[in-house]
Formats: C-alpha cells, sequence, structure tokens
C-alpha cells in the first residue's frame, strides 16, 4: 500500500509543475516570470521521468528514464540564479552571453548522464531494490556529481542572497511576498541536502524535484497573490510616504499593489487589506475610472468625489526590465480650490 502512495505525489508534482509553469508563462512580460515558469516546467520534467523509472523494473529502460529524467534536473539551480537575478531587476539575467555560460554545466550534466555507461562518471554502480510496485535505485555516485551538487548548491544559494537581499530592503506587502519566494528556495534546496546526508527515510526515493515543485509554487503562488509584482524595483523608490498627493501602484493586470498615506481615502477598505486585490475592488470607482482614461487618453482627468471634492487624476506607465508596460503610478491631487475658484469665475 505505501509504495502506491509514494508514486502519487511524484506524479502529481510533475503535473503541479507543468500547470505552473505555463501559468507563469501567460505572465511572461514580468520579471522572472519566464525563468520561474522554466524552473517549474523542468521539476515537473524530472518528476514525470522520475515517476516512470520507479515504476520500471528492467534495468535497460530504467536507466533510459534516468537519463531523460536528468532533462529536467540539469537546468534547475541555472534556472533558479536565472530567476532571481531577473526579478530582482538585474540586467545580467538578460544578458546572452551569461545565460549560455550558465548553460555550459546543465549540458555537460545531460552529456555525462547518457553517456555514464561508457565512464562511470556519474554513478559507478547501481542495484536495485523492489518495493511492491516501485523500483528503487541506489547508485553509488562518481565524481561528476558531487561537481553538479557543488554548482548547484553554489548557484542556488546566490539565488537566495540575491532574494534575501530585496527581502531585507523590501517594505510593507512586498516583504511579505519575498517572504513566500524565499522560503519556496530554501524548501527546495534543505531537501536536497537532506537527501545527500541519508536523513531522508526511504533510500533511493528522491525528494528533490518535489521539493523545487513545492518550492517553485510557493514562489508562484506568493507572487501571483499579488499580480506578479514585477514593477517593485521601479515603482517604490517613486513612492513618498510624505507627499500629500494620493498616490497608488497598479501592476500590469490593474492590481493594487501599493499605496501612500494620502491615498487612503481613496481606496474601498484598510490598505492592508485591499493591496493585492484587482483595482475596482480595491480603488473608489471615481479613481480607478479616472485613471483608466488617464492611462488611455494620455492626460490628467478630473474627477468629483462626494458633492464638494474635485480630484486631478493622472496615470504615468511604469516600464519594466524587460521593456514592457508593466504597471501604473496613478497620482491623485486635490484641486477642489482651483475648481471653486474657476466655477466661481465663470458665473
Amino acid at each position: 500500500m505505501i509504495d502506491s502512495l509514494l508514486i502519487v505525489p511524484v506524479f502529481s508534482g510533475a503535473l503541479v509543475g507543468f500547470s505552473l509553469g505555463v501559468k507563469c508563462l501567460q505572465r511572461r512580460e514580468m520579471p522572472g516570470a519566464v525563468y520561474l515558469a522554466l524552473l517549474l516546467i523542468s521539476a515537473g520534467w524530472w518528476s514525470l521521468f522520475y515517476g516512470l523509472e520507479l515504476l520500471t523494473a528492467n534495468p535497460h529502460l530504467n536507466y533510459i528514464w534516468f537519463a531523460t529524467s536528468m532533462v529536467g534536473n540539469a537546468f534547475l539551480a541555472a534556472f533558479m540564479l536565472l530567476y532571481a537575478l531577473d526579478f530582482a531587476g538585474y540586467e545580467l539575467a538578460r544578458k546572452r552571453w551569461f545565460i549560455a555560460l550558465l548553460c555550459v554545466e546543465p549540458i555537460l550534466h545531460i552529456l555525462i548522464s547518457h553517456s555514464n555507461r561508457d565512464h562511470q562518471l556519474m554513478f559507478q554502480s547501481v542495484v536495485y531494490e523492489t518495493h511492491g510496485i516501485l523500483t528503487l535505485a541506489i547508485r553509488e555516485w562518481g565524481i561528476w556529481f558531487v561537481v553538479d551538487e557543488a554548482v548547484g548548491v553554489t548557484l542556488v544559494a546566490l539565488g537566495m542572497l540575491i532574494l534575501l537581499r530585496k527581502l531585507l530592503v523590501s517594505p510593507g506587502v512586498f516583504r511579505r511576498q519575498l517572504l513566500g519566494v524565499f522560503a519556496g528556495v530554501l524548501v527546495a534546496i534543505s531537501t536536497r541536502v537532506l537527501g545527500n546526508l541519508g536523513v531522508l527515510p526511504l533510500e533511493g526515493y528522491d525528494l528533490t524535484h518535489l521539493a523545487f515543485v513545492v518550492g517553485g509554487s510557493a514562489m508562484a503562488l506568493s507572487i501571483f497573490r499579488y499580480g506578479m509584482f514585477g514593477i517593485l524595483p521601479a515603482a517604490r523608490e517613486k513612492i513618498v510616504e510624505e507627499l500629500i498627493d494620493g498616490i497608488i501602484v497598479l501592476d500590469g493586470n490593474n492590481h493594487c499593489v501599493d499605496a501612500n498615506g494620502a491615498a487612503k481615502r481613496f481606496l474601498l477598505g484598510p490598505r492592508r487589506k485591499v493591496l493585492g486585490l484587482p483595482g475596482p475592488e480595491a480603488l473608489l470607482p471615481e479613481v480607478f475610472g479616472g485613471q483608466e482614461v488617464s492611462r488611455l487618453e494620455k492626460r490628467p482627468v478630473e474627477t468629483s468625489i462626494g458633492d464638494h471634492q474635485t480630484y486631478l487624476v493622472s496615470s504615468t506607465p511604469i516600464a519594466s526590465t524587460a521593456g514592457f508596460e508593466s504597471g501604473a503610478i496613478v497620482l491623485v491631487r486635490d484641486i477642489t480650490d482651483e475648481a471653486q475658484a474657476r466655477q466661481a469665475h465663470m458665473e
């Protein structure tokens, strides 16, 4: 019975990895989305073929599934680092030479995995143990496995440091998002380390791919909760709490992701509760409608709130590191006195 239960999370991990990877690709204009998608799809690929390996008793076919699963395994650490760099706004993540450099070791890893029978650099020997429907391969790892693990841990650790640095300097709602992202990475790398130390209960049953799926899912869900928040690096520096004008930040999907103190009166609830909600659910209709017109017509728009208050609403696009429009900064200025003076002059 337990063997049947152990196979379920493996294929479930594949399904989740592929599904969330596609979801991230649908938001590919946002920083980090493409690399997070590739990370999740790679982890899903690894889970899928590892599951087939577990269900295959034939040594020759078992080895084929193992080698094929390494196509997903090989690039995980590189995608993790690229995701962290891109997410944090570093242009290095989009430099072709840097991406090509990071791909060298994963490509070697795939080639060595597929040709291990000729040199035993990946693993020197393998013993198969049967547990019900499962076939667990217990390998004596070779020198290349050690090299690959060292490279992988280094790249993931660098990614964690980049995210940690962003976490420490990010305020409020963004810090909660980054905590989810950071926790996801920590789950993945911790599981890998524990597995290599032999702490996990069933020898030969690898949980690393599942850890990357779970960790990647935590990253994706943490980000999706607030609309992928690709505007953080560009927008927060422009928001000053002490300004008397209301400033609201919308992401590329019209979610309200930040607001300064003066903008609280334009929200449909407490700031901590409405941040992350779609614009129509977070902002007063007059303000949201005004910024929509301003964005389309590229000009400030006057709007009235209540019987006696007049505001000027303007929307300024925010460009992401990829060059896409990833949101807008909305400025709401009180011009009641000016409007009343203008009305009196006209009368």
